[in-house]
């Protein structure tokens, strides 16, 4: 796969953190609000980062990616360095992305559509 070309497009979820994320100190978004966050991150060419897991060894690789224009509950994005990205992807599970707001860490749960 050539990832300099390629795009991750990203489906935004709604409801609660899984339960292996679930913690008393974390608040819930709305989604408008989140969607200009991407939009802001897109605009000022900063950057998310992306988290796998590895399938067979519990492994976390983590990517960083610049999101397009969110529109909606999709958005894509692609590998800010793709030299990194040339991992193996098919024996890593997507598991969600984060992003700082300048003053905290916003995780957000999403689905990798492809």
């Amino acid at each position: 796969m050539d990832y300099k070309n390629s795009n991750t497009q990203l489906k935004l979820l709604g409801g609660s953190l899984s339960e292996n994320l679930e913690r008393l100190d974390w608040k819930e978004i709305r989604r408008d609000r989140l969607i200009n966050s991407l939009n802001r991150i897109n605009f000022n060419d900063e950057e998310i980062i992306l988290n796998f897991k590895h399938t067979k060894y519990n492994k976390i690789l983590s990517l960083s990616a610049k999101p397009h224009p969110c529109i909606d509950n999709v958005f894509y994005c692609n590998f800010s360095e793709p030299e990194f990205a040339e991992h193996d992807l098919q024996s890593y599970a997507f598991q969600h992305f984060y992003f700082t707001d300048g003053l905290k860490k916003v995780l957000v749960e999403a689905e990798l559509e492809e």
